[in-house]
């Protein structure tokens, strides 16, 4: 920035003693001072430093320009009034407060009205929007006490959002991707409609409960499903059994009395298996189980015909 006006040395030796100041050199002195009446600057008694805008008021206005050196070309910062979205039209202005670097991108903008605040942009459509061209990360909370670990994250890869949760050490414990093709999971106990979750996973309704879990308790499982009436404690369980590849249906409240479908496809029933009145004991294959079920079903319509 060139800057035509004298310094104060070269002011000074204007008004030595006996020597008469030209008017060129009064001009000089007046030109290197601030004038409040013209200049845009002023300071009423009693009133804070006020800085008037320059440029129309149907267009962008600059407030300031802050440089590392004033012999710079452009400013390192500038605050502006009523920036535009495309430099070259002129009806593209948002009315706020602006923060722009020396390439003139918006940095931080504060639209008048409601307040929202854009960050990397000029139109917020959000109490807060943040807009970046190839930056993963766009928002991070970090630790201090623990070496500036990120311990929430919201990012990008190639459009595709990111939410990551991270403990201290910064590994990660839960992450929620937007792309059906990239992982999502979470670490530890999950609890939907409870915070003191029981199990891995554990959904609470108003009178029902669902749990999940990869844990035994005992009895012979590796894997488990539970659904409980929340009501009476009343509920029955799915279970994977231990190096047996088997699926085991049972009560805790009896474990003993399971139904135990084999990984081969045969059915283990302990109490048998009531048709009518008449309680019968089988074992059998499963093809079997089916075929008796069929003739039992065609002789009982023979009978009523």
């Amino acid at each position: 920035m060139e800057i035509n006006k004298k310094n104060r040395t070269e002011l000074k030796s204007y008004f030595k003693i006996n020597d008469k100041p030209t008017q060129e050199e009064f001009t000089d002195f007046i030109e290197a001072g601030l004038n409040q009446a013209e200049d845009g600057i002023a300071k009423v008694q009693g009133n804070p430093l006020s800085v008037q805008a320059e440029g129309e008021a149907v267009g962008t206005q600059e407030v300031l320009d802050i440089y590392e050196n004033l012999s710079d070309d452009n400013p390192q910062w500038s605050i502006n009034l009523n920036p535009r979205v495309n430099p070259a039209e002129p009806t593209s202005n948002q009315s706020g407060l602006n923060i722009k670097d020396a390439t003139g991108q918006s940095r931080l903008f504060i639209k008048s009205g409601d307040g929202n605040v854009g960050l990397g942009t000029v139109e917020p459509v959000s109490k807060l929007t943040i807009e970046s061209k190839n930056i993963p990360s766009l928002l991070s909370v970090v630790d201090i006490t623990n070496e500036r670990a990120t311990i929430f994250d919201v990012s990008q890869q190639k459009g595709d959002g990111i939410l990551s949760l991270r403990n201290s050490s910064s590994s990660t414990n839960i992450q929620l991707s937007g792309s059906i093709e990239k992982p999502n999971f979470f670490l530890g106990k999950v609890g939907i409609g409870t915070k003191d979750p029981k199990t891995n996973i554990q959904v609470s309704g108003e009178n029902t409960e669902l749990r999940i879990t990869n844990t035994g308790q005992g009895d012979a499982t590796s894997a488990r499903l539970s659904l409980e009436n929340t009501a009476n404690s009343e509920h029955w369980e799915i279970g994977l059994q231990q190096g047996q590849d088997s699926l085991m249906f049972f009560s805790p409240k009896n474990v003993s009395k399971k139904i135990v479908m084999k990984k081969e496809g045969r059915l283990e029933l302990p109490s048998g298996i009531i048709f009518g009145d008449q309680i019968q004991r089988i074992s059998m294959k499963m093809e079997h189980f089916i075929a008796m079920l069929v003739m039992h079903f065609f002789r009982q319509r023979t009978t009523f015909l």
